[in-house]
C-alpha cells in the first residue's frame, strides 16, 4: 500500500517484482513512470486513481497475470506499450477523456475480446492492438484522424474473412487495410479516415475515388502505388500524411483542395511523372522532402498562406524552371531547391529587404542553381 504522501512513482520502480500480487495507489499520486510495473507477472488487478492524467510508456508491460484494469476519466493518454503483453487482460474500458492511444499499447493482449474506442480519441498508434487474437469486436469513435500501421493486424477481427469487403478491411467508418486490389477503386461513402499504409504497394491500382467524408489521408497510404495515375482528393480532407503518395511514379497530376492545411514530409517523394501541382491558399506548411525527386515538375506557385518550406522540399526537381514565392514565407529549409538544375530565377513578391530576412537554412547559396531572386524593388544575386 503506497502512502498518501507520495505524489509520483518513478520509472521502473516496481520493475520485475514478480511476486507482487496487489498494489493500492492513492489519489495523491499524479504520475506513474515509464515501465513502473514492468513484468509484475503476479499482479492480477490494478485501479489507477483519478489523480493520474497519463499512463506512461510500458507502465504495465508484461504483466501477464493482469486480468482487469480500471482507467479513470482523468487519463488523457495511454502511452506506448502501456499494457503490451498483458495476455490475461480480458476487458478494458477506455474512458472518454483519452485522446490518444500509443503504439503497441495493447500489443499481444490475447484475452481481449472487445474494445470500444470513444469519440474523444483522435489517434491510434501503430500496432496498438497487434496480435490481440481474441479481439473480435471493435468500435471506433468518430474523432480519429490517425490510425497507425498494423494497429489491428492479426486480431480476431482482422483475421475473420467475413469482415473483409473485396479485399478491403473497414472498421466502422475507417479504412484499415487492403490485401489486394487492381484497376479503379471507390472508397466507401461515409469513410472518415484512410489508415496508415492502407493501400501501400498496391501496384495494380490505377485510380481511386475518395468520398467527401474523408478528413485525413494517413501516412504512406498510397506509398508505392506505381500504376496509380489519377486520384481525386475531396475538399473534406485537411491533412495529407507523410509519404502519402511517395513513389507513385505514374501519377501525372494532383489537385490539392482548399481544405488541406498541411502537406506532410515526403508526401509526393519520387512522383517522377508529376508535371503540375496546385497548392491552395489553405496550406500553411510544406514538409521536408515533400516533392523530392519530382523530376517532371515544371512549375510551382507557393501561395501566401504558406509560411515555411521544409528541408529538401523540392530537392532534385530537375524540370523545375521557375518558382514563385510570396512574401508570407519566413523560412526556407536546408537544400529546399538543391539540384533543381534548370531553375534559373526565383520570383519573390516581397522586397529585397524581406528576402534577406528569410531564414534560408545553412549553405543556401551553395545549393541552389538559380542565379538571382527577382523582388518587387530589385534583384538579389545568388
Amino acid at each position: 500500500e503506497i502512502p498518501n504522501s507520495l505524489t509520483s512513482i518513478g520509472n521502473g520502480a516496481f520493475r520485475a517484482c514478480t511476486s507482487l500480487t496487489n498494489v493500492t495507489i492513492p489519489n495523491s499520486v499524479t504520475s506513474i513512470g515509464d515501465y513502473a510495473f514492468y513484468e509484475c507477472t503476479s499482479l492480477t488487478s490494478i485501479k489507477i486513481p483519478d489523480s493520474v492524467t497519463e499512463i506512461e510508456d510500458g507502465a504495465f508491460m508484461g504483466c501477464t497475470g493482469l486480468t482487469s484494469v480500471t482507467i479513470p476519466n482523468s487519463v488523457t493518454s495511454i502511452g506506448r506499450s502501456a499494457f503490451s503483453g498483458c495476455k490475461g487482460l480480458t476487458n478494458v474500458e477506455i474512458p472518454n477523456s483519452v485522446t490518444s492511444i500509443g503504439s503497441s499499447a495493447f500489443y499481444g493482449c490475447k484475452g481481449l475480446t472487445s474494445v470500444t474506442i470513444p469519440d474523444s480519441v483522435t489517434s491510434i498508434g501503430g500496432s496498438a492492438f497487434y496480435e490481440c487474437t481474441g479481439l473480435t469486436s471493435v468500435t471506433i469513435g468518430n474523432s480519429v484522424t490517425s490510425i497507425g500501421i498494423s494497429a489491428f493486424y492479426n486480431t480476431g477481427y482482422y483475421n475473420n474473412e467475413n469482415n473483409w469487403e473485396n479485399g478491403v478491411l473497414y472498421i466502422g467508418q475507417y479504412l484499415i487495410d487492403v490485401k489486394t486490389i487492381s484497376g479503379s477503386y471507390k472508397i466507401k461513402e461515409g469513410t472518415l479516415c484512410i489508415g496508415r499504409s492502407a493501400f501501400r504497394d498496391c501496384t495494380s491500382l490505377t485510380s481511386v475515388t475518395i468520398p467527401n467524408s474523408v478528413t485525413s489521408i494517413g501516412s504512406s497510404a498510397f506509398y508505392g502505388c506505381t500504376s496509380l495515375t489519377s486520384v481525386t482528393i475531396p475538399d473534406s480532407v485537411t491533412s495529407i500524411g507523410i509519404y502519402a503518395f511517395c513513389d507513385c511514379t505514374s501519377l501525372t497530376n494532383i489537385e490539392i483542395p482548399n481544405s488541406v492545411m498541411s502537406i506532410g514530409g515526403s508526401a509526393f517523394w519520387g512522383c517522377t511523372s508529376l508535371t503540375n501541382v496546385t497548392i491552395p491558399d489553405s496550406v500553411t506548411s510544406i514538409g521536408n522532402y515533400a516533392f523530392y525527386y519530382c523530376t517532371s515538375l515544371t512549375n510551382v506557385t507557393i501561395p501566401d498562406s504558406v509560411t515555411s518550406i521544409g528541408n529538401y522540399a523540392f530537392y532534385y526537381c530537375t524540370s523545375l524552371t521557375s518558382i514563385t514565392i510570396l512574401d508570407s514565407v519566413t523560412s526556407i529549409g536546408f537544400k529546399a531547391f538543391c539540384d533543381c538544375e534548370n531553375l534559373e530565377n526565383i520570383i519573390f513578391s516581397g522586397t529585397v529587404e524581406q528576402w534577406n530576412a528569410i531564414d534560408k537554412g545553412d549553405g543556401w547559396n551553395a545549393y541552389i542553381p538559380a542565379t538571382k531572386v527577382v523582388c518587387l524593388d530589385g534583384e538579389v544575386e545568388l
